[in-house]
């Protein structure tokens, strides 16, 4: 036995409150909640989706419209579209926390990445 002072009473409890402290902890972590989704959707656009924030709250993503699919910076309540010239599909990947935004793109030589 690990503990031969312990009887199997005084293990059993131990063992019952260390169950109901991790139930404690895991019960009192906030759940995820719907009404804590803010929805990001670019005008005019058939799928949107958002891949990465930064500290500033600046979100970069992609969407898809019946141009095609861009990239997009969600900014300060404004989208700013970014395609790469030439491409046929522009995807922004990342945003660090100096703005820089990274992703990638198809043209007619291939797919790419990209930083901005």
């Amino acid at each position: 036995m690990l503990f031969p002072s312990l009887s199997f009473r005084s293990v059993r409890v131990v063992a019952a409150v260390l169950v109901m402290l991790v139930l404690a902890v895991t019960l009192s972590t906030p759940a995820f909640s719907a009404s804590s989704v803010n929805t990001i959707d670019v005008p005019g656009a058939s799928f949107t989706v958002a891949r990465g924030i930064n500290d500033r709250g600046q979100i970069v993503g992609d969407y898809i419209d019946a141009t095609g699919g861009h990239g997009f910076l969600y900014s300060k309540g404004a989208f700013t579209t970014i395609d790469v010239p030439g491409a046929s599909f522009t995807q922004a990947g990342g945003i660090n926390n100096g703005g820089h935004i990274v992703g990638a793109y198809d043209d007619a030589t291939g797919t790419h990445g990209f930083e901005q």
